[in-house]
């Protein structure tokens, strides 16, 4: 296609924008910093650490790397009801060095279509807040 081609096509294309979800700040918790939106059905958490969980020192890595993705796992499983490999549950570590991004990325498939999907989400963070509390001391030994 030529330029002069090319600058017509996309002259004839639909002015198509990406929607910006609207995420609902959470940040009453020492052991996460949170937000969540409902998309096409869905419940999406983003996961993020705070002040308290950076003054661990060493043992922050170990709580991000292993101690909340196993504790998130537990309570999504029993907070949703589902098994973890249905499917319905899908959590994601993110880290990108130059946006200086260390995060987790949490998404519930067809949960968004619940009665009260912002209660369920609000009890959700308050389960793993107190899974999170109950496994801090065993990486401080």
């Amino acid at each position: 296609m030529s330029p002069e081609e090319m600058k017509k096509w996309n002259e004839n294309q639909p002015n198509l924008s990406a929607v910006q979800l609207s995420f609902i700040p959470i940040d009453g918790y020492t052991t996460f910093r949170a937000e969540f939106a409902m998309e096409a059905g869905d419940i999406i958490f983003h996961f993020f650490k705070t002040p308290e969980i950076e003054a661990l020192g060493d043992n922050t890595r170990k709580y991000w790397a292993e101690v909340f993705p196993k504790v998130l796992e537990q309570v999504c499983v029993k907070s949703f009801a589902v098994a973890a490999d249905s499917g319905r549950l899908k959590a994601q570590h993110v880290w990108d060095q130059e946006m200086d991004l260390d995060s987790w990325w949490f998404r519930a498939y067809g949960f968004g279509h619940l009665l009260d999907p912002h209660r369920v989400s609000l009890r959700f963070l308050e389960a793993l807040d107190e899974g999170l509390d109950a496994a801090l001391p065993s990486i401080r030994t």
